[in-house]
């Protein structure tokens, strides 16, 4: 038997707890003891159980961000106001989301309050921006945030997969997997959520780790990790 597979990439999304959760987090951010962890994040929700706030802080409990989002049944997209701050507890960014898009208003500031960028948004889309120095002074704009790219686009790193996994049987299904796509451009951190057998999992982990660096994602034009998640369908065939 030869086995053929498809895929699709979709973004992380937030997994969101009961009303009042406290959930501790390591450095990658994810879920931790108390004794280990570098922040925390509190999950409130409205009267109706659709929307939700999280509130990140640091251990000395400084805040680090405020979101709120839109509970849906395969999900939460971002919902209203969004913000985050500076270790001093200033205001760093904010901006307003309308089912899950950028909507109205978004500033960001500099350490010390000077502003740094003015955007204006509609259904998602940038209808105005600037950006300042930390003198005040006008510059060239360019996006707050950018993702990461495949050389040559999704189109190719999909043709990369499907010429890279080996695998012959008779097993079906999808292999769900995340990673990060590291500051230099390198896919890391590769791991099953939800596998098929531990060889066609191992067989996944080893394609995506094998991959050609990606052009990476940036945030205020300073390369940062992105995490992804990746389900790949399996399906066994004569």
């Amino acid at each position: 038997m030869k086995t053929k597979f498809a895929m699709i990439l979709m973004g992380l999304v937030t997994l969101c707890g009961s009303a009042q959760d406290k959930i501790y987090k390591d450095k990658k951010n994810k879920p931790t003891t108390p004794d280990l962890a570098e922040s925390y994040e509190i999950s409130t929700f409205s009267d109706d159980k659709i929307h939700q706030t999280i509130r990140t802080y640091r251990m000395d409990g400084s805040p680090i961000s405020e979101s709120g989002f839109m509970m849906l049944e395969n999900g939460a997209m971002p919902e209203g106001k969004s913000t985050l701050y500076n270790p001093d507890g200033s205001v760093a960014w904010f901006a307003s989301y309308n089912k899950g898009g950028l909507e109205g208003e978004s500033k960001a500031f500099w350490p010390g309050g000077a502003l740094k960028r003015e955007e204006v948004f509609s259904e998602n889309k940038l209808v105005t921006g600037k950006c300042y120095d930390k003198d005040g002074k006008e510059i060239p704009y360019f996006p707050r945030e950018k993702r990461p790219e495949y050389p040559g686009g999704m189109r190719e790193a999909y043709k990369f997969i499907g010429d890279n996994f080996h695998v012959k049987g008779n097993k079906s299904g999808t292999i769900f997997l995340t990673f990060v796509i590291a500051s230099d451009g390198s896919v890391t951190e590769v791991e099953v959520k939800k596998g098929i057998s531990k060889r066609l999992d191992n067989e996944a982990i080893r394609v995506l780790e094998s991959m050609p660096k990606w052009i990476p994602g940036t945030q205020e034009g300073i390369a940062v990790k992105v995490s992804y998640s990746l389900p790949i369908k399996v399906a066994a065939q004569e």
